[in-house]
């Protein structure tokens, strides 16, 4: 049974990178993008997209209180090329 966040809102990984493709629009030189340049890529809420990174479903490092996204595994990711951590 999948219970990740995107899963259950209903949203197809591999449609996300045929989609707008939002991160692109950020400064390609950003490795690492915040949580508020990566969001908008996903079309979940705030919440599930927190949720997600919580569980480990979408790619995050942590540095001291911040949550930073890689931005070449969170496109990896979009496209459905990366799977979620176990």
């Amino acid at each position: 049974m999948d219970t990740s966040v995107l899963s259950t809102a209903g949203v197809d990984i591999g449609s996300l990178s045929e989609k707008g493709d939002t991160v692109s629009k950020v400064d390609e030189r950003l490795t690492l993008l915040t949580v508020e340049q990566a969001r908008p890529s996903v079309p979940i809420s705030r919440g599930l997209f927190y949720e997600g990174l919580r569980k480990g479903e979408i790619p995050s490092i942590r540095v001291g209180g911040r949550i930073l996204i890689p931005r070449a595994r969170f496109e990896a990711w979009l496209a459905g090329e990366e799977k979620p951590a176990a």
